[in-house]
Order: C-alpha cells, then structure tokens, then sequence
C-alpha cells in the first residue's frame, strides 16, 4: 500500500544566537482524503551548527534519540487518519561560531 504523506519543518527562531535553544517542528501529514496511513517512521538527522537537547523529543506513537549527532531521531507514528496531521519536535542549541540554513531538509519517512 503506498501512502500519500508530506512532512513540512519549521524552526521557532529566524535569527538564532550563539548559545541560544530553538525548536524545530515537524508536521506530518496524511494527504488522503480517504485511506488511513499506518506503521509510519520519520528519521530527521539534527544540522551541523546546532546540538540537541537532551530529552526534548515530542510526539508520535514513539520516540528515539539515543544517538542524535549520527544516527538521527526518530518517530513512529501508529496511525494517521486521512487528512489528519500530526507535529513532532525538538528542540536544539546553537554551537558557538555556527553558520547554517533554516530548516535543515534531512528528513526520511518510510513505511514498515
């Protein structure tokens, strides 16, 4: 079964500061009008110029970060009805000397 999913990632801060926490927002959603998507994974990999903070993952049915500087976070989300969406987070710190673009695009969905 193929689904029809599109995820959009904002950042809280336009103009972030050395030292400075933002969030990044992901909105996962199902683009049918009528089929239910399931078993549903999101990976995004935390840019460079920025450290995540520890514990700060929200949303889906489950969440990882044991390894967020190579491996990414990631989401599982059970179910999401048609035409539903649903927001995943987290939130970062600004390195010292950083330089980076807004919103990093490094986010993988897959179904399993």
């Amino acid at each position: 079964i193929e689904f029809d999913i599109s995820i959009d990632k904002i950042s809280s801060e336009s103009n972030p500061v050395e030292g400075g926490v933002f969030t990044y927002s992901l909105t996962v959603t199902n683009n049918s009008s009528t089929q239910a998507a399931s078993n549903i994974n999101v990976l995004d990999v935390v840019p460079d110029g920025v450290t995540y903070v520890a514990s700060s993952i929200t949303g889906g049915t489950s969440s990882v970060d044991t390894d967020p500087a190579s491996g990414g976070l990631t989401w599982a989300i059970g179910s999401l009805g048609a035409g539903v969406s649903t927001d995943l987070t987290f939130d970062v710190s600004v390195d010292n000397n950083a330089s980076f673009a807004f919103p990093s695009q490094s986010i993988y969905v897959e179904k399993k």
